[in-house]
């Protein structure tokens, strides 16, 4: 995320240009503005028929239509939206939504449970021409690929207008359900969609100026530049004062000089920059601070045919010094990992640290006979400083390492088929427990992972525990296993600096990165 070398002239040339829309207007208007980079254009305003699947896409579903609740620093903050309360039935199967008495759709109708039942059940219709079911597949009355098999065992329902019931076919804790499902449960209108042939749903013009029920409504656009959104004059928890928010397509290259000189208000999915870039951002009179939150993490991949012996994958363990690595790619916005569970969750065990122990690990190659051969590791291009560093630190401990450099694509099809050892790779985190195996499938791809009864077991027992207190115990259990076998190294966590607006208020940054903005709250100053 690196500016140019021409930041200074830009800031200056865009001041210029901010003088010419004070207020976020044009010609001296009153009318509250808040302007909002895009870097990747949206396709469909059908939230279960993306046409791109990008998180950007479900930035822009979140403004139009609600979810059930809000999450903020990466799921560790879950937060009333359309649900006001909820809880979890004693054995953990069924999911209990109090819903607020006064969402509303945008035309004025009242959003109830009915609602909610009813996207459940077209997302589950074997004739829906929608190409995602997303959850489904976990409530009773369906098969395993979500699709609905018994309408009357189907398990969502509407037990009166506000409450809403989940049913599943396993316990499920409802703070995981939210946290893994949230961002793709999104409420669709029965009384507008209701009467439409499933099969032949995609073909409404509902889609083209959508009606719903959370805080924007839409207005107009320019496709693939430029949209413009109203509040949702309905919205249950409006509480900001702006008048139209308006998201603007902006290459990535330009969009954070237009942030510093104002003119853009917010980035979608946080409006960040990285520490190289603090100094000159406060120089021009940007107030930056750290990062709410670290949910960047940052892995060493280990091919597990091509390094069998686990005594070999802790040496590489034990020859890293992690600090060191901090220190040269994440600088002040980063932390040592020992786990892939983040820092400020209740599964952080510091207790898993690998201190590094460079004799440690040479007795380790001696115990498991290493015989020097030289490893791979495969990287993306910007990932060579952490590389180079990894290399000299595994160097030192008598393990001969070669780097080599290639697409993400590559690298993960290469370690799959055996071509490399070793990769570099980073993933958003979140609270949700067990998210480094749901969201990242690609350490699976290694025959032995995959297939470890033990693991399994412990991935089992940990999603189907609604007690919170055994299933933090069950967590770090399975951290130390996975210590033990390391099929993977944790290097570090890491966030960025925020930008704060000029103009804006009541942005919460960190919660962007979940796919929802708490835009109802936005205050222009």
């Amino acid at each position: 995320m690196k500016l140019h070398r021409k930041f200074t002239a830009l800031i200056l040339a865009a001041l210029t240009l901010l003088s010419l829309t004070a207020c976020g207007g044009v010609g001296g208007t009153a009318e509250k503005v808040i302007n909002m980079a895009y870097t990747t254009a949206w396709g469909s305003f059908n939230p279960y028929y993306s046409t791109s699947t990008t998180m950007y896409e479900y930035a822009l579903y979140d403004k139009i239509f609600d979810k059930l609740v809000f999450t903020d620093m990466a799921g560790a903050e879950i937060l009333p939206r359309a649900a006001e309360t909820w809880e979890s039935s004693a054995d953990g199967t069924e999911a209990i939504f109090h819903l607020n008495p006064d969402a509303s759709w945008s035309d004025g109708t009242k959003a109830t449970a009915h609602d909610w039942v009813f996207t459940a059940r077209l997302l589950a219709d074997p004739a829906s021409a929608f190409s995602t079911r997303v959850f489904t597949h976990t409530l009773t009355g369906t098969n395993d690929d979500g699709a609905l098999l018994d309408a009357d065992a189907f398990g969502a329902v509407a037990v009166d207008d506000h409450t809403l019931k989940l049913i599943f076919k396993e316990p499920t804790a409802t703070e995981d359900f939210l946290l893994h499902y949230n961002r793709k449960f999104l409420v669709l209108p029965e009384h507008l969609l209701g009467g439409l042939d499933p099969a032949n749903i995609l073909e409404s013009d509902f889609w083209r100026k959508p009606v719903g029920s959370g805080p924007c409504v839409y207005v107009s656009q320019m496709t693939g530049s430029e949209m413009v959104l109203a509040p949702n004059p309905y919205y249950q928890l409006r509480g900001g004062n702006w008048d139209k928010l308006v998201l603007r397509v902006l290459d990535s290259a330009s969009r954070f000089t237009v942030l510093m000189s104002g003119e853009i208000d917010q980035i979608e999915l946080g409006s960040s920059i990285g520490p190289e870039d603090k100094a000159t951002a406060e120089a021009h009179g940007i107030t930056v601070r750290n990062a709410e939150v670290q949910n960047f993490f940052m892995e060493v991949l280990i091919n597990d045919h091509g390094i069998p012996d686990p005594r070999i994958r802790q040496a590489l363990h034990y020859a890293i010094d992690k600090d060191a690595i901090v220190g040269a790619a994440a600088q002040n916005v980063g932390t040592p990992a020992y786990s892939y569970e983040m820092l400020n969750t209740e599964y952080h065990d510091p207790s898993l640290a690998f201190p590094r122990d460079v004799e440690k690990a040479k007795a380790l190659l001696k115990e498991a006979n290493y015989d020097g051969r030289p490893y791979t590791i495969a990287f993306a291009a910007k990932r060579e400083n952490i590389a180079a560093l990894l290399t000299q630190q595994w160097k030192e401990a008598g393990i001969n390492v070669e780097m080599v450099i290639v697409d993400v694509a590559t690298m993960f099809s290469g370690l799959s088929s055996g071509i490399y050892d070793l990769g570099i790779s980073g993933h958003s985190a979140s609270a949700y427990s067990l998210w480094f195996e749901t969201e990242f499938p690609a350490n699976n791809t290694n025959a032995t992972f995959s297939s470890d009864q033990t693991r399994d077991s412990y991935v089992d027992r940990i999603s189907t525990t609604v007690d919170h207190a055994e299933k933090v115990a069950l967590v770090k259990e399975y951290q130390k296993y996975l210590a033990e076998q390391t099929w993977f190294i944790p290097l570090y966590f890491a966030g960025e600096y925020w930008v704060e607006s000029q103009r804006v208020s009541n942005i919460r940054n960190s919660a962007s990165l979940m796919c929802n903005d708490n835009v109802w709250e936005w205050y222009v100053n």
